[in-house]
């Protein structure tokens, strides 16, 4: 047996604390992708994101991630997160009213 005399000591430790998701990157993201109809659809991926995508890129767990999906009105298109594009939405609304007079 061979006798180590210590010469210092290290206290470190590390907290682990609850933080705010950071949910307006999520709304960036998913505003720069917006869904405005399908004649304006681009057969590329391009920005659509996956659920997926979204873990990966979005600090925040997947049942905070599904409640602001929720909170955005967003919906999943073909395995796509999209928000709906507000004059879309607007137009559609506008073309049910109009047959519905």
């Amino acid at each position: 047996i061979n006798t180590r005399r210590v010469t210092s000591t290290n206290f470190v430790y590390y907290e682990l604390k609850l933080c705010r998701a950071k949910l307006d990157k999520m709304r960036e993201i998913l505003n720069s992708s917006a869904y405005s109809g399908e004649e304006n659809e681009v057969s590329e991926k391009g920005n659509k994101l996956t659920m997926e995508d979204l873990l990966g890129n979005i600090q925040a767990s997947e049942v905070v991630l599904r409640s602001g999906l929720d909170e955005l009105g967003a919906i999943e298109l073909n395995g796509y997160w999209r928000v709906i594009d507000h004059d879309y939405k607007t137009s559609a609304v506008s073309r049910i009213l109009s047959l519905l007079e």
